[in-house]
């Protein structure tokens, strides 16, 4: 894995070497085993290299045989060993045993078809110097990320946004209506950013520049049959084929000239991962996971089952809350967005565990936006199949008792008639993510100022979600909120902040068997009933490692990886700049948040949250009660609010900040070290 980074242009660039150095030290991070760079009167290339395979020989850039094209490349490409042998017989000439240098001459040979020949998670860059053409790539599913931004004749691009500041050649500016994304759907969805101008290049895309000229263009995407048209071969079938799938897709990303681990938090996807490495590897597994000090969000139990089946080499850490909130600041510079959980925090310091024995970690994140994992998913069924029976004796009380529960907020679990159309209009169909989503609807009012809220309100939110809704409306109404997650919560949070930026933040490389691109096409051919079989989630997974699982893990409910909401920073441990960011005088200064409204909501939280007491995290949708959905909404709010102001106080100082977090972040990469050892966010 490693870090890339560039620019070019019609006329001579401004970037001399001294430039171009600020930029490698800015994703230093991503790649602390080497520097290279490219360059030309029109041109620049970046990279910084994570050595994993051809450790000696593959530095970047690399160039084909007459020095007429030049790559830097993030990721891997699994099949690049099935891939060299026909490009051999075709002419190609390689130096390296790099899977790099299978892309390049990919692209030499296919163009922009390569692509659908490489099987691999990627963000790729190639310059063409005979054609002074630029070729940009990610991967189908989005697991590397890859920024772009126009200025004029130019087009700056790179890994981190902080590499595109960091040229000078691009400013800082909010742009707001990222924040609103967040507050409205959990996350910010390509190729919308949180940066007014710079430009997220989508999963499953590529952009070719040339001549100022830019365009971009899809050669992926997951297809679900339509719902009239959907196959059912039976249960056998679908596991049998499935734990096959899944095997090939762990088998190929044991590829690696370095030691490699996993994590194992003892829940299905990733006990379901390691077991299957356990097979293939022929060796001991390194494993990793966390234990909380809070039970609610503790699975040390189940991860201790697996280790003693499978013999697992394990380390963990133990997080506290304290560790939170001094951790949070550091997350933030390195995910360059707000967020509205803290999970992802306890996930950057088992990254800084992990990479004190290993480079690469193997993980079971994907597996829920497969399968329909979520509480909501499962009771979205329970809504359907109670709309199905409107005047029953059990539709009308259940409906009851969750509006009782929820404090008044029935309409978000049953929605009314003008709901579901207001949805349907946005999304194409009614997701099982609705409720969420109106739940982070009460947070934007609880917080925003009358100015935001105003806007907020001016235009239509569906310009914040490029999708294809008539596509959407045919699928099975399970397969159409599973893809929706795919595309708008998967890449946006869990491959992002959660996923590439808090491993990275420590030089980790993380690799996701169930996002095979395989795997997922075979997952989309599933019937929705042996994904969710008699409210049991991910049934047909289950079925699949039936036997190979201890059943307390096999069969156990979906708790999803998550840590305490909002309470962390209203904690001792939380650093005096972070508190001083929730006073009313700094959230004035910003202007995002209404301060009377914000002090009121921390001092409910604390009120609500004694020393001792649970933080709910809202997980189990079944068991909510008014108390613990009201500490979850002022959780979600605190941490909306402080990240909010974190991330502005971070990027939005002026001219010098984007190089100053910039180094901030490359002085401390790679940094393992005890997960109490986290600097705080003032320099």
């Amino acid at each position: 894995m490693c870090g890339i980074a560039g620019a070019v242009s019609t006329t001579e660039l401004p970037l001399p070497r001294e430039i171009l150095a600020d930029v490698a030290a800015c994703i230093r991070h991503r790649g602390p085993d080497g520097t290279g760079f490219h360059t030309e009167p029109c041109a620049a290339l970046v990279s910084t290299r994570l050595s994993i395979i051809d450790v000696e020989g593959g530095r970047m850039p690399i160039s084909n045989e007459d020095g007429t094209l030049h790559i830097v490349y993030n990721g891997e490409c699994y099949n690049y060993r099935e891939l060299r042998p026909a490009l051999e017989a075709r002419g190609h000439v390689f130096r390296t045993a790099s899977d790099t240098e299978v892309g390049l001459h990919l692209y030499e040979e296919y163009g922009p078809q390569c692509l659908e020949m490489m099987n691999g998670q990627f963000a790729i860059a190639i310059w063409d110097t005979r054609r002074r053409r630029l070729f940009l790539a990610r991967d189908r599913m989005g697991m590397r990320p890859l920024y772009y931004a126009e200025r004029g004749d130019t087009l700056v691009f790179g890994s981190e946004v902080k590499a595109l500041l960091a040229t000078g050649l691009v400013g800082a500016e909010p742009d707001l209506k990222g924040i609103d994304a967040l507050i409205s759907f959990g996350c910010v969805v390509s190729p919308n950013t949180f940066f007014r101008g710079i430009r997220s290049l989508p999963p499953g895309c590529y952009l070719e520049w040339k001549s100022g000229k830019l365009s971009v263009s899809r050669y992926w995407d997951t297809e679900y049959p339509d719902a009239a048209q959907a196959e059912d071969r039976g249960e056998e079938y679908y596991a049998t084929r499935l734990l096959e799938q899944l095997t090939e897709a762990v088998r190929c990303r044991l590829i690696s000239d370095v030691p490699l681990g996993a994590y194992l938090s003892g829940g299905l996807d990733s006990s379901c991962v390691v077991e299957r490495m356990a097979g293939l590897n022929g060796r001991v597994l390194t494993t990793f996971s966390i234990a909380f000090e809070d039970d609610e969000f503790d699975e040390s139990d189940y991860a201790d089952m697996m280790i003693a089946r499978l013999g697992c080499r394990h380390e963990s850490i133990r997080c506290s809350s304290d560790d939170i909130a001094r951790a949070f600041p550091r997350l933030i510079r390195h995910a360059e967005a707000p967020l509205i959980s803290t999970e992802s925090a306890p996930l950057m310091l088992l990254s800084e565990l992990a990479r004190r024995k290993v480079k690469v970690v193997l993980t079971g994140e994907g597996s829920d936006e497969l399968f329909g994992g979520y509480s909501f998913d499962r009771f979205e069924v329970l809504r359907r199949a109670l709309a199905r029976l409107p005047w029953s004796v059990l539709s009308p009380l259940v409906k009851a008792h969750f509006g009782h529960r929820s404090g008044g907020h029935g309409d978000l679990f049953f929605p009314s008639k003008e709901r579901l159309i207001e949805k349907e209009r946005l999304f194409g169909v009614y997701p099982s993510r609705s409720m969420q989503y109106g739940f982070l609807e009460l947070v934007q009012k609880m917080t925003y100022t009358d100015e935001m809220l105003g806007r907020a309100s001016s235009y239509d939110h569906r310009e914040l979600l490029p999708i294809d809704r008539e596509k959407i409306a045919r699928m099975h109404p399970f397969n159409a909120s599973i893809y929706l997650s795919q595309r708008l919560f998967l890449e946006g949070h869990l491959l992002g902040p959660h996923g590439d930026r808090a491993a990275m933040a420590n030089s980790i490389e993380g690799r996701y068997p169930f996002l095979d691109h395989r795997v997922v096409e075979f997952c989309a051919g599933i019937p929705p009933r042996l994904k969710m079989k008699r409210f049991v989630e991910k049934y047909i997974l289950r079925a699949a490692f039936a036997g190979r699982l201890p059943d307390e893990v096999l069969w156990r409910r979906k708790q999803p990886f998550l840590a305490p909401f909002g309470t962390p920073f209203l904690g001792k441990g939380m650093p005096e700049e972070t508190q001083e960011l929730l006073s009313e005088r700094r959230l004035a200064d910003k202007g995002y948040f209404d301060a009377p409204k914000v002090s009121r909501i921390v001092a409910r939280l604390q009120e609500l949250s004694p020393p001792g007491a649970l933080s709910a995290s809202g997980h189990n949708i079944m068991r909510l009660s008014r108390d613990s959905i009201e500490r979850m909404l002022l959780g979600i709010a605190v941490t909306f609010v402080l990240s909010v102001q974190m991330w502005d106080e971070t990027f939005m100082r002026g001219a010098g900040a984007a190089a100053d977090v910039g180094q901030e972040v490359a002085d401390k990469a790679p940094r393992p070290v005890a997960p109490t050892a986290v600097a705080s966010l003032a320099r």
